[in-house]
């Protein structure tokens, strides 16, 4: 056994992953004392998201808090995760092919992404990035 943690889901928009598609997983820690403003940016972005399903860039965006840490093997506060249905969609959006910029725009007319990403990393350091291919569900 690697780590054995337990996490809350906080929210999610879009569908389940299901086997033969693909997770990114963002491991981040909130800066200390920036878990509440973290949360909060983040719950601005669900309207983004749901906009860059509909667009297809995406299948699915889901934010974790970690409740119970083993520290095993390093340690993060979220796991932030973006769900795609192939594998090159996923690749797309690693390489920054695609993004959230025209969403973010459409969505907050008068604001920028790199605005977002300024206070995203005055909020949070991102432990690791992954992406993972989903093989098999168990009931």
């Amino acid at each position: 056994v690697i780590a054995t943690d337990l996490y809350t889901f906080k929210w999610g928009v879009g569908s389940n992953i299901i086997p033969g598609e693909y997770v990114q997983l963002n491991l981040v820690n909130a800066k200390k004392g920036s878990n509440d403003a973290y949360e909060k940016l983040l719950e601005t972005l669900k309207p983004v998201v749901e906009e860059c399903i509909k667009a297809g860039e995406l299948k699915g965006f889901n934010v974790w808090k970690r409740t119970y840490a083993t520290n095993v093997g390093g340690e993060n506060d979220y796991t932030v995760t973006f769900t795609f249905a192939t594998l090159d969609q996923a690749l797309s959006w690693a390489s920054g092919k695609t993004g959230m910029g025209d969403e973010y725009k459409k969505v907050y007319p008068k604001d920028d992404v790199a605005n977002l990403n300024i206070k995203l990393n005055d909020l949070r350091d991102v432990v690791s990035q992954e992406l993972w291919e989903l093989v098999d569900i168990t009931d």
